[in-house]
């Protein structure tokens, strides 16, 4: 991703095998930027994340060294809800929101992969340029 080192992290959350929001956090405080993807459910963002989010915000990563960036990103099949939650949390830990996130209705067509890639490549620019 425009010559940036990414970690995907699937959350733990009973059902999946994923990682622990601990180990997360590990991640997020060796990072330069942090997003966060969830679908809305029932005008909120999904409890796992919002789990984690509420977790982060009490570590508040963005108080310590270098500031770091963020945003969130989803889908949703009505109003949506889940980003613009999800930013706010971030903005809550101290990571100042970029872009101010991506969110699709449903499942993305292919110029929403398309925009989605760009999203993509904009932040990774934004990444190396710090």
């Amino acid at each position: 991703a425009e010559g940036v080192d990414v970690r995907v992290c699937l959350l733990r959350d009973g059902r999946y095998e994923g990682t622990h929001r601990s180990d997360v956090v590990t991640e997020v405080l060796d990072s330069k930027a942090v997003l966060i993807g969830s679908p809305t459910l029932q005008d909120e963002v999904l409890p796992t994340v919002a789990g984690f989010l509420s977790y982060l915000r009490g570590l508040r990563p963005g108080r310590l060294g270098t500031k770091k960036i963020g945003c969130a990103f989803g889908s949703h099949g009505g109003m949506g809800g889940a980003v613009a939650q999800a930013n706010e949390l971030l903005k809550a830990a101290g990571i100042e929101v970029i872009e101010g996130g991506f969110q699709v209705n449903y499942r993305p067509d292919a110029d929403e992969l398309a925009r989605a890639y760009e999203f993509g490549r904009s932040v990774a620019r934004k990444v190396r340029s710090r």
